[in-house]
This record gives structure tokens, C-alpha cells and sequence, in this order.
């Protein structure tokens, strides 16, 4: 009997069949698309040069964009920001060089091949879906991916609270005047409960996402999502509930609601990207002359391809000299 769900396994198929053969335009699709929302994440927050937030010059620079490394890419959007914050005050980027330099060494580090996460962060803020990017990270990414997050975390923040302080902010000649601007970005920083709760609470879920999905118990991965989830909203929630500063933008409707949502697409790239059968699962045992070994085998889900009848058709030609090959006999 067929079952109900194959024709969704059968899509999951088709759609890793057309990456597969398309592979090279489909990343080229990706990088474009992705470079795109992160300049317009940027742009919502910091568009303070006009000619950069033009659609043309945005699409000109996610075409160009689409044939770099990752890395290159990152790079561009820390040009196009601290333009912008050139924009406003020498103060607001300087500060914003200063934290970019720290973060491309640390990623170097410690999260090479990561540094794009950290754009993907205002860009996770703009579509509204901020909470699904620590489940995300926590299932394809080595736990070390924190890094570049919580600076991407950072860095959006440093982008709110410059948009909301950008009159006190402007540029100024004085030396006096430029100290008490650079303390009082700092302290806007330092001081941003809101900061302060996501930091934790993301990095805290990027780990159990992390050492769940890579324990070897059937349905790792989606534990590890739910479980994930939950401890990403109660600690947002708390966080909130015990914080006496201003938490306007985390009211408890908006951060359920984007929960939610963020766990159906968390499950969705889970299936895409990891979909086994435990129903199927086999153990072998085996061992050497210092070992023994116990294997725990997964099988992937593959839908069967469809058996077609094969029709001989003929041409009229053939047609022809097979019905005189009949009279002759």
C-alpha cells in the first residue's frame, strides 16, 4: 500500500536531484538571495547614504556578491556598514572597525568558514525569524559557530541603537564632545538588556542543539529542535519577565509567535537535509585484536523510482516489413 506521505519524499527527491545537477547555479541563487536581504537588513537600520539603499545599486552589488566566497561577501557588507556609519559620526565607525577587526581575527580562529553568520544575524532580524537561526546553526554547523553569531548579535544592536541615537550622535569637532559620543555608545551597548538576553539565550541553544542531534538516539535531530526551542523561549521569556530595563521589542506575543514558526521551518530544513528511517535501523558488532566495535546503521529515506510498461512503437517503414515478414510465413 502507498503511503500517504510518499509523495512528499518524492518531492524531497526531485528537489535534490534538480541541487544536484544545478548545483553551481543554485549556489550562485543562494549567495545573490542572501547578500540581497543583508543589505536590505542594513539598509533598514543604517541607510543613512541614500545612493547605497538604491534598489539598483543593491542588486548590482548582490550580483557581484554572487560570485564570492562567503568570506569575501562578509567583507563587503562590513564596507557598505561603516559607510553608512561614516555617514553619521567618525565615532560610530570607528567603533564599528574596531569590533569588525576583533571579529574577522576571531573567526580566523576559532570559526573559519563562519564568518558569513554574522550578517546572516540582522539578516534573521529583518525577515522576522530571529530565533530560527540558532536551531539552524546548532544542526549544520560545528558549535564553535557561536562566535561569529554572538558578533552578529552585536553588531545588530550597534546598528538599533545608532539608528535611534543618530542626532546626538553626529559628527562633532571637539574633542570633549567626541569622548562623551564614543562613552555613550559604549554604554548603550554595554548597558541593552535586550542584547544581553538574546546573547545568552542563543548561544545556550546553539549548544544543546548541537550535543543532541550528535548523540546516537533515534530522532536526534528533531530532539534536539524541540528541545532546542523550548530552552531558547523560556530563557527569552525569563529573561524578560526579570529584566527591569526596556524590553519593548521581545513582548511575549511576538516572541511565541516567531518561536513557533521558526521550530515548522527548523523542521522543514531537517528534512531536506537529514531524513533517515530509524524504523529500518540495523547493529553489527565486530572487533580486532584490541577493539570491539558496534555499528549503528540509519538507512537515509530513498523513494523507489516508478516502474513505467514499455511500449515497442514502430515506425511505418517497420510497420510495414513486419506485416510482409508475417504474409511470407
Amino acid at each position: 500500500m502507498r503511503s500517504p506521505i510518499a509523495p512528499i519524499y518524492e518531492f524531497r527527491e526531485k528537489m535534490m536531484q534538480m541541487y544536484a545537477k544545478h548545483s553551481l547555479i543554485a549556489g550562485l541563487i543562494v549567495k545573490f538571495l542572501a547578500a540581497f536581504f543583508m543589505l536590505l537588513a542594513i539598509n533598514s537600520k543604517a541607510g543613512y547614504v541614500k545612493e547605497l539603499t538604491a534598489l539598483p545599486i543593491t542588486l548590482l552589488v548582490s550580483l557581484v556578491c554572487c560570485i564570492l566566497p562567503w568570506g569575501m561577501i562578509t567583507g563587503i557588507m562590513c564596507i557598505v556598514l561603516l559607510i553608512h556609519f561614516m555617514k553619521i559620526s567618525f565615532i560610530v565607525a570607528l567603533v564599528a572597525l574596531i569590533i569588525m577587526i576583533v571579529m574577522i581575527l576571531i573567526n580566523l580562529i576559532f570559526a573559519p568558514g563562519c564568518q558569513a553568520v554574522v550578517f546572516f544575524v540582522p539578516m534573521m532580524f529583518f525577515l522576522k525569524l530571529p530565533f530560527l537561526l540558532p536551531l539552524v546553526l546548532g544542526l549544520v554547523a560545528p558549535v564553535t559557530v557561536i562566535l561569529p553569531m554572538l558578533f552578529g548579535i552585536l553588531l545588530y544592536f550597534l546598528m538599533d541603537y545608532v539608528n535611534s541615537m543618530a542626532g546626538f550622535l553626529a559628527d562633532v569637532t571637539d574633542t570633549a564632545g567626541m569622548s562623551a559620543r564614543f562613552i555613550q555608545l559604549i554604554d548603550g551597548l554595554r548597558t541593552n538588556r535586550v542584547f544581553m538576553i538574546l546573547a545568552v539565550a542563543f548561544a545556550v541553544t546553539v549548544v544543546i542543539v548541537y550535543v543532541i542531534h550528535r548523540l546516537s538516539i533515534d530522532y536526534a535531530w528533531l530532539i534536539a529542535i524541540a528541545a532546542g526551542a523550548v530552552a531558547n523561549l523560556v530563557l527569552v521569556l525569563l529573561g524578560v519577565a526579570s529584566s527591569s530595563g526596556n524590553t519593548a521589542d521581545l513582548t511575549v506575543v511576538s516572541v511565541i509567535c516567531s518561536s513557533i514558526v521558526s521550530v515548522l521551518l527548523a523542521y522543514v530544513i531537517q528534512f531536506m537535509v537529514f531524513a533517515v528511517d530509524y524504523k529500518q535501523t540495523e547493529y553489527a558488532q565486530c572487533e580486532d585484536d584490541e577493539y570491539y566495535y558496534y555499528i549503528k546503521a540509519v538507512p537515509k529515506v530513498r523513494v523507489a523510482e516508478k516502474e513505467y510498461d514499455k511500449i515497442d512503437i514502430l515506425t511505418g517503414d517497420e510497420s510495414k516489413q513486419e506485416s510482409g515478414e508475417q504474409e511470407s510465413e
